[in-house]
């Protein structure tokens, strides 16, 4: 249930979260799941995914990529309305509406991955700071997180110091690797999208082993 300041929370909707549409939002679609196919498979090899969760899933984008790898899979989401989509699109997911997706919903050392996709660049330093916290805690041991995020530190937008806003902040690889201690990073690769995109640099994906 919120409380009085949560209500006060601007709330994102599709426009907020997606710049393209039609054409150019399916390549990107297919873009971008089949790199998180291909990472998920790296990991897999290494360690079977057996339980997996989205941290900041949306209305499941990502999250039913998940599903290919791993028969536990959990997405985590504030908006209402992106859940009340994504439980009609994707049956098989569990999603759960979180207020504050750092506190402790999940039970901790459950979770062979855990992913974020453009999720933490959308909360100030500090929501940030909390929401890894809470991944890392509810991560297996050998257990690994990858995520998508802005890493092109001119990209900064909005209010940075509202948790109750709206923002971009971008951050730079060094500094998610010190959110992230201990976890020891493995692995980093450009964000790809479609090619006409007017920004070359759109995001780095990471994957952190605990």
């Amino acid at each position: 249930m919120m409380n009085s300041e949560q209500q006060n929370w601007i709330p994102y909707q599709m426009k907020d979260v997606v710049d393209v549409n039609d054409a150019k939002m399916s390549v990107r679609n297919y873009i971008e799941q089949k790199d998180l196919r291909c990472y998920l498979s790296l990991i897999n090899n290494k360690r079977k995914i057996n339980a997996a969760a989205e941290f900041g899933c949306g209305y499941g984008r990502m999250t039913q990529v998940l599903t290919e790898f791993a028969s536990k899979v959990i997405g985590l989401e504030r908006e209402q309305s992106f859940v009340n989509e994504a439980v009609t699109l994707i049956p098989n997911v569990t999603f759960i509406q979180v207020n504050d997706l750092s506190s402790k919903i999940l039970s901790g050392d459950t979770f062979d991955v855990i992913i974020t996709f453009t999720f933490l660049q959308h909360l100030i330093d500090e929501q940030a700071q909390k929401v890894i916290k809470e991944m890392i805690r509810c991560l297996k041991t050998h257990g690994h997180i990858l995520i998508c995020e802005e890493t092109d530190e001119t990209q900064i937008f909005g209010n940075i110091h509202d948790p109750l806003g709206q923002c971009t902040i971008a951050r730079s690889v060094e500094k998610y690797c010190e959110y992230f201690n201990p976890l020891v990073l493995e692995l980093t690769a450009p964000r790809r999208i479609e090619p006409d995109y007017p920004r070359e640099n759109t995001g780095t994906y990471m994957i952190f082993r605990k």
